[in-house]
């Protein structure tokens, strides 16, 4: 009796330890995510200044089709000092952004402190830093900003970098630094890296076979231009309707330059070829990304209460179990945060869609799933 008493009592203890770990590996593996919570607060400590006096901490998570990220939030307790926040790439480690703001932020002076020039150094040097094996494909952008000459806000200023490969510029992708000229601080970062293998040049077409593939798909378009919107108060408006020639066509003016023709988007899509940079990211973190900073009381709680939610995928079961998901579409975001109406509750965000065509439409479902309970708050 007691030999069966002690096995029970033995087996009743291992059973809850398992338990009480489960959380905690469903949360991290059933994501993909190799970097915790943990880890990505030390990471971007380790990297910038978090003002001491934001105590206020909290923590989100991101997951969509190109990438799964940290979001890491510090603000000023009163509201009135400011905030610091931060995105951390759960698969690698690497910083996406970075955004630094003082409610009290004013310039001391009518000039700048340091140069454009000293500047982009600041900026180059936290590049090197942050992400070494990219910053050899980073071409600068030239300046072509204006400094305001003011002492009532802050003299930020923005630099950019865009990414070359086999030496040809990558729309979409690139890096900037926002610099304060009156103190040299960084307030902003972002780093925009598609992780899509670019195809070779080899065989591309000529940039005059390109015209004349623009000019025999009727890019072109001959219109009227109006002019803007009239100054109401002008004795005489002077703008006048332009004759031009415009494109008008679904490729926008986008030549394949393997092909040789119009590239024209799928129905739903649409073609990125401006410079942006607040999209996707990859690749691993610095060697210099070990040595960690402490972690403060208010991040180790933060630590402790995301330890018990539920996954992603768990929350997408219940959604199943509730409502039932419809076939054919396929789970493209979700977002782990705060409730915004109560900050102690965990919220998973879970967006569905499908993409229409000729014989069916599109179809999306959105649903909200508290995080430790499992039970669906809306759909």
């Amino acid at each position: 009796m007691y030999k069966n008493g002690r096995k029970f009592i033995i087996w009743l203890v291992t059973t809850l330890f398992l338990v009480s770990l489960w959380p905690v590996a469903a949360f991290g593996a059933d994501n993909s995510t190799t970097v915790s919570l943990d880890q990505a607060i030390r990471i971007v400590k380790q990297n910038f200044t978090v003002p001491p006096g934001y105590s206020n901490f909290s923590s989100g998570f991101n997951s969509s089709n190109s990438r799964q990220s940290w979001s890491l939030n510090w603000s000023d307790p009163s509201g009135q000092g400011g905030s610091f926040s931060a995105e951390v790439n759960a698969a690698t480690g690497e910083v996406i952004s970075m955004n630094s703001w003082k409610n009290n932020e004013r310039s001391k002076t009518a000039m700048p402190a340091i140069s454009v020039s000293e500047a982009r150094d600041i900026a180059s040097r936290l590049l090197k830093q942050l992400i070494p094996q990219r910053f050899a494909s980073l071409s600068s952008l030239p300046e072509n900003q204006i400094i305001p000459l003011t002492g009532y806000s802050p003299l930020n200023y923005i630099l950019r970098w865009e990414r070359l490969a086999n030496n040809i510029p990558v729309a979409g992708d690139g890096a900037t630094v926002e610099v304060n000229l009156s103190n040299g601080e960084i307030t902003g970062y972002n780093l925009n890296w598609s992780n899509l293998e670019v195809p070779s040049p080899a065989g591309a077409i000529s940039s005059e076979q390109a015209g004349q593939a623009f000019i025999k798909n009727e890019i072109l378009k001959l219109q009227y231009i109006l002019p803007s919107i009239k100054r109401p108060l002008a004795e005489k408006d002077k703008s006048q309707p332009v004759l031009a020639y415009n494109i008008a066509h679904n490729s926008n003016g986008i030549i394949d330059a393997l092909k040789g023709t119009p590239l024209e988007p799928e129905p739903g899509h649409w073609l990125q070829y401006r410079l942006s940079m607040y999209d996707k990211a990859g690749m691993g973190m610095g060697e210099s990304s070990k040595d960690f900073s402490s972690l403060t009381p208010e991040e180790e709680k933060e630590i402790s209460q995301t330890a018990n939610l539920i996954s992603k995928d768990a929350a997408a079961a219940a959604v199943d179990k509730y409502i039932g998901i419809p076939s054919g579409i396929e789970l493209e975001n979700a977002n782990l945060d705060q409730d915004w109406q109560n900050r102690d509750i965990r919220i998973w965000n879970l967006q569905w869609s499908s993409h229409s065509s000729a014989s069916s439409p599109s179809i999306s479902l959105y649903a909200r799933v508290n995080a430790l309970t499992g039970e669906l708050v809306a759909f």
